[in-house]
C-alpha cells in the first residue's frame, strides 16, 4: 500500500506564510495540529483541533487559515497518490485514541523541530504514518487497475517526455480507450492531469528559488514564453508570483 504514495514535502511549520491559500491541484495533505488556532475553509470555517490529525484529499479549492494572534504549529506531509484516497473531503482523527500513532507524531515533532534535516527522515516518518492510517484510507472504491498503472507511470516518468500517447503505448491500450477510462475515474482527462501536475511542479520549483527559465526547461517547454502562457492559462496567475 505504501508504494501508492509519493511524498513531495514535509516537516514542521509554525505560522506558515502560505496558509492563506494553497493552490496545488494534485497534492494530498496530512496535517497534525500541534497548537494554535486554525481552520479548514470549505462551505464553512471548520476548526482544526490541536492533538488531531487531518487527511485532506487533493482539491484546487483547498484553503486553510489561522488566527493572527494564535498561529498554527503543525507537522505536515504533502503527497501524491496513485489510488483514490478518500470519498470525503477530509478525515479528522483524534490521535489520543491511537497511542502508537501519537508516539510517532510526537517523535516527528521533535525531529522536525531542528532543521536542517534530511528529506529521507521526512520520507521515513511519512511511510510510518501512512502505515498507521491504512485502516482509514482503504476503501472499496479504488481506481481501475488501468488508471492506477497510468498514474504510477506518470509520477515515475520524466515530466518533460510525458504524453498521453506514450502512456497508452506503455499500457498497451488504445489511446481513446485509455482517455475514457482515465476520465471516468478522475473526472478529468489525462491531458488535463499532466497539465495540472506540471503546474504543481512549477509552483514547487519556483517557490524553492529555481529560475523560471530552468523550470521551463525542466518541464519540457520550448521557451519561457510558452511556459508562462501555459501557466497563466491554467492558473490565472504569473509564475513570478510564486517566488
Amino acid at each position: 500500500m505504501e508504494n501508492c504514495y509519493k511524498i513531495t514535502a514535509g516537516g514542521r511549520s509554525y505560522n506558515p506564510l502560505h496558509w492563506l491559500s494553497a493552490p496545488m491541484y494534485l497534492i494530498n495533505r496530512i496535517y497534525y495540529i500541534c497548537g494554535g488556532t486554525a481552520y479548514y475553509d470549505h462551505s464553512e470555517a471548520i476548526p482544526l483541533k490541536p492533538g488531531f490529525l487531518y487527511v485532506f484529499r487533493a482539491s484546487p479549492e483547498f484553503h486553510v487559515s489561522q488566527a493572527e494572534s494564535d498561529p498554527v504549529d503543525h507537522v505536515y506531509f504533502d503527497f501524491f497518490t496513485y489510488q483514490k484516497l478518500l470519498d470525503v473531503d477530509y478525515l479528522e482523527i483524534d490521535v489520543s485514541l491511537f497511542p502508537q500513532l501519537k508516539r510517532i507524531l510526537t517523535a516527528a515533532m521533535e525531529d522536525f523541530n531542528a532543521p536542517p534535516f534530511p528529506f529521507s527522515l521526512v520520507e521515513a516518518y511519512f511511510q510510518i504514518v501512512i502505515y498507521h492510517l491504512k485502516g482509514f484510507l482503504e476503501i472499496n472504491n479504488h481506481y481501475t487497475p488501468l488508471t492506477t498503472a497510468a498514474l504510477s507511470y506518470i509520477h515515475q516518468t520524466d515530466i518533460s517526455s510525458l504524453s498521453v500517447a506514450a502512456i497508452a503505448d506503455y499500457l498497451s491500450v488504445n489511446v481513446n480507450y485509455f482517455i475514457r477510462c482515465f476520465q471516468k475515474d478522475l473526472k478529468i482527462t489525462p491531458h488535463r492531469y499532466i497539465a495540472m501536475l506540471k503546474a504543481d511542479m512549477a509552483r514547487a520549483y519556483i517557490g524553492k528559488g529555481m529560475r523560471i527559465s530552468e523550470v521551463s526547461d525542466m518541464l519540457g517547454f520550448s521557451s519561457v514564453s510558452a511556459f508562462s502562457t501555459f501557466f497563466k492559462n491554467l492558473t490565472h496567475t504569473n509564475p513570478s508570483q510564486f517566488k
